[in-house]
């Protein structure tokens, strides 16, 4: 018994240990992925401003088929938004809205995760050549919630890999279509 009540007692006090050092970790963590399209930032823009093209492209449309979207607001641009709910925790329930924008150069999104909080992730257009090089940033808000905190020490290596995975079909997508001579996204 007195070695059930030692390991309850070890176990609570690195418990309190974690939550306690999570309060002293960063409030605010973020990611970035780049990568280099062979299209002008036009022609990757009309892709990335509107929300029902995002899962042409989005490295997570393919985990749960069944996934439902509802899209909402203008069709494009600011205000312009999708919710999805999923069964698949991989998935789960949320929504992104596009909160800014500034014309082929820039788009700012909210993403609403639910109970995990909101986040935001942008993307960013600059000229390379006859190329373009766009980023796409993802930003976390932990507030006081020391276990987010933690989430933000590794999320480069959560949510990075699923960056690269998206911009590299998002290039394929657009080269796609600037071969096929669709300049203008879809």
């Amino acid at each position: 018994m007195k070695i059930i009540r030692k390991l309850m007692v070890a176990m609570l006090a690195l418990l309190v240990l974690l939550v306690v050092i999570g309060l002293f970790l960063p409030q605010q963590s973020s990611m970035r992925r780049d990568i280099l399209i062979e299209a002008a930032p036009q022609q990757i823009y009309a892709v990335l401003e509107n929300p029902r093209e995002f899962n042409n492209w989005s490295p997570w449309a393919d985990i749960d088929p069944n996934t439902s979207y509802e899209y909402y607001g203008p069709g494009r641009g600011v205000g312009a938004g999708m919710r999805w709910s999923s069964k698949d925790p991989h998935v789960g329930v949320g929504g992104s809205k596009i909160i800014e924008a500034d014309p082929n150069r820039r788009i700012r999104v909210e993403l609403d995760f639910g109970d995990q909080g909101i986040n935001w992730s942008e993307y960013r257009l600059r000229p390379e050549g006859h190329a373009t090089r766009v980023v796409w940033e993802f930003e976390m808000h932990a507030g006081m919630n020391p276990i987010q905190r933690w989430f933000g020490l590794m999320i480069d290596k959560l949510v990075g890999p699923s960056y690269e995975q998206g911009l590299s079909n998002l290039k394929a997508l657009v080269e796609k279509r600037v071969a096929a001579g669709m300049a203008d996204g879809g």
